[in-house]
């Protein structure tokens, strides 16, 4: 708590600065820009020249699925070997304004874990300010739904769903508000089995090959809470506290046929894994909040702790099907645990001159993991100190921005903003090297938007960021997949530093065109080497890579109850593949493609439906050459009992055509792999709302929450 007792002074100290002429800028008159409000009826899709908004309750498709899959529905976003892409750009996904702290398959676990009908929005921030953490081009913020209407209010959740197998997504919320005491909760539970299977045929060399067929089910016992309350102690006071969690309870078991061909004879074996894990992901929230006069000049102070604990049980038998070749027992316990601490303070302050912000920030973070491997030899269970290992990863960022922003005449409009975080790492494998880091980055930000009337808006945009490497990721245990393959990690990793340029068009805030370039240094990256017949997987930092993307977006309405969303993009991916310890002669350049559409229908007697789909080209990221897929939803929703009840039916992948496929031909390694979990799903959700009356704060016209359109006005 030191971090945040100094965080505190220093915040005490800034605003008595900025306190000083308070009084006088107080009779000025202000110059400020004043937001052009729009009343409409909501729809799914809401899009501004700077945000993309997702309503996530207009949607029978995203109401009823969790929060990764319609991050994947949202226009612009894919998947690309285990990371969110948007627009080309790395994503940061933030809840309710708060870090993930997560990223690649552990970050895909907790936001499948939430459910959609916990979801308020999701917000699409494509060129983020400097108030952000500097991770990641662009900002996802899923906002969970909070209370709305005085009394006791909620709802009951009854969602089931049918693939191979059925799975069960219970769920509730439970709202109270009272005078100046809001308490929000929700409760979501999953019970569900699914099938994936993986197919991969690599060649070994001019004489020999591996071939490797894998089929499982993965078991899901998962809890999802929530709690949560707001106190407003004056009108300009407010205080509230948040505690969230995710407890899973998982079990995954595959069978992997493995075909070794040499020159005409086979070697045939058959791995059975069977894997327990257990997770719990409890965070707190703890904030104060002061508006200090009639200029709305605010102090918002955070305290935050989160926590990713981690603890699995593998066991693996190989089986051989020649003779003289004994079965292989191997296990394996590992306990994995993350906790991060984080302060933070924010200081708002308009004045004749403009709009600032301000604001100061410290992460805490200890990740721990603990790997005990075991061979079962002569009847007996025997420590592995090959792949037995206990690593330590601390990691420590101080963090300092300022924003400003103003308007420049009736048609412009400038925000400039600056964010300096100084990172102070310390990862040590118990008995053996401890590597220290120390680097300090400076993430300029630069937004200038030219209004030439409410129906053109040209914006142009620059950041800076960082893209920080997962905890897992720098740690150097090894993770057994088979004889042939295993993943180990790289202590020497280091962070990529991304530099983005956007220059967009909007016409009546329903057509957008856009052109954006990324330019990445030390960009990460998956890697395979090979020894003997063993393939190694790890990630390395390439040298660099640039990203050039041409993208547009349109929304219309037809006949008053078709309203239609299409996203299209094209791009030219460029990757120097070399390395620190490998020039590589070959890049890994290709042109693709994304096409996007949702479509929303609004029938009478309270009937509504969505169609969505999405069709993207093979892609080429890294050493990866991925193949395309396309994906097809269909929803359709009843309102009954006064709209207090809504019953919706579901299919998800109609064509069952979501898989991940791509090669490799890079560094001697030279491999076809296809992955495919199960994605095709019949749902049937049943929602029922209760209790609660009209709130008197609840404003009377839907709007554009954040709309862009701003014009200069005298008070």
């Amino acid at each position: 708590m030191r971090q945040s007792k100094i965080i505190i002074s220093l915040a005490s100290a800034l605003i008595s600065t900025c306190m000083f002429s308070q009084q006088e800028n107080e009779k000025t008159k202000v110059n400020e820009l004043q937001e052009v409000v729009i009343s409409s009826k909501k729809t799914f899709i809401e899009q501004t020249a700077n945000r993309i908004n997702i309503n996530v309750s207009q949607s029978p498709i995203a109401s009823t699925s969790n929060a990764y899959d319609i991050l994947l529905q949202s226009p612009g976003v894919i998947e690309q070997n285990g990371t969110l892409i948007f627009r080309s750009k790395s994503v940061t996904v933030l809840i309710d304004g708060k870090l993930t702290n997560l990223s690649g398959e552990e970050l895909k676990t907790m936001l499948a874990s939430v459910s959609g009908n916990t979801i308020d929005k999701v917000e699409i921030l494509p060129n983020p300010s400097s108030k952000y953490d500097a991770l990641g081009g662009s900002v996802i913020n899923i906002k969970l739904l909070k209370n709305r209407k005085n009394g006791l209010s909620g709802s009951l959740i009854a969602n089931s769903k049918i693939g191979k197998y059925a799975s069960f997504l219970p769920g509730m919320t439970l709202n109270y508000k009272i005078k100046s005491v809001n308490i929000y909760s929700s409760y979501n539970y999953e019970n569900s089995k699914q099938y994936y299977k993986n197919n991969s045929n690599q060649t070994l060399s001019p004489i020999s090959s591996l071939l490797q067929d894998e089929k499982g089910d993965a078991t899901k016992d998962n809890h999802n809470y929530r709690i949560g309350i707001d106190y407003d102690i004056t009108k300009k006071n407010t205080i509230g506290f948040l505690f969230r969690g995710m407890s899973n309870n998982n079990t995954l078991s595959s069978n992997n046929n493995i075909n070794l061909l040499t020159s005409g004879n086979s070697s045939i074996s058959d791995l059975k894994n069977d894997n327990k894990s257990k997770i719990f992901n409890p965070a707190t929230n703890l904030y104060y909040k002061t508006v200090l006069d009639s200029l709305q000049r605010t102090i918002t102070v955070n305290l935050d702790y989160f926590e990713y604990k981690k603890d699995v049980n593998e066991n693996f038998i190989t089986k051989y099907f020649t003779i003289y070749t004994p079965d292989i027992l191997l296990r394996d316990f590992t306990n994995g645990n993350n906790k991060v601490y984080s302060a933070a303070v924010d200081f708002e302050y308009p004045s004749s001159i403009g709009n600032f912000e301000f604001g100061l920030k410290n992460i805490n973070t200890k990740s721990g993991n603990d790997i005990t491997w075991e061979n079962f030899l002569n009847d007996v269970w025997t420590n592995d100190p090959l792949k037995s290992n206990n690593f330590i990863y601390k990691e420590n960022i101080n963090a300092g921005y300022a924003t400003y922003d103003k308007a420049l005449g009736d048609n412009w409009q400038i925000t400039l903003g600056l964010r300096g975080e100084h990172t102070h790492s310390d990862s040590r494998l118990i008995g053996g090297e401890q590597n220290i880091r120390n680097y300090f980055n400076l993430f300029p930000n630069l937004n200038l938007q030219y209004l030439k009337n409410l129906n053109n808006i040209f914006n142009f945009s620059y950041r800076k960021s960082i893209q920080r490497f997962g905890f897992d990721v720098v740690n150097p245990f090894i993770r057994y997949q088979s004889e042939y393959t295993y993943f180990q990690g790289n202590p020497n990793i280091r962070p990529q530093i991304n530099h983005g340029f956007d220059l967009t068009y909007t016409y009546r805030q329903t057509l957008t065109f856009g052109a954006s370039e990324t330019h990445s240094i030390d960009p990460l990256g998956p890697l395979f080497t090979k020894n003997g017949n063993t393939t190694i997987s790890t990630y390395t930092n390439f040298k660099n890579s640039d990203f050039f993307y041409i993208y547009s977006a349109w929304n219309k309405e037809f006949f008053k109850m078709w309203t239609m969303n299409l996203v299209g993009g094209t791009g030219f991916y460029k990757y120097n593949t070399s390395t620190d310890d490998y020039n590589s002669t070959r890049g890994n350049d290709a042109w693709a493609y994304l096409i996007q559409n949702n479509n929303s229908f609004k029938f009478k007697n309270n009937w509504s439906a969505q169609l969505n789909m999405v069709y993207q080209s093979p892609i080429a990221m890294g050493i990866y050459k991925t193949k395309g897929y396309f994906n097809s939803n269909f929803g359709i929703s009843k309102q009954l009992l006064d709209n207090k009840m809504s019953l919706k039916l579901v299919v998800s992948d109609i064509f069952n055509t979501m898989r991940s496929s791509y090669t490799v031909d890079y560094n001697n390694v030279i491999l076809n792999q296809n992955k495919k979990s199960e994605t095709r799903f019949v749902t049937i959700g049943l929602t029922y709302k209760f209790g609660g009356s009209s709130s008197k704060l609840k404003r009377s016209n839907e709007t554009f929450d954040d709309l862009e359109k701003r014009m200069k006005t005298e008070q």
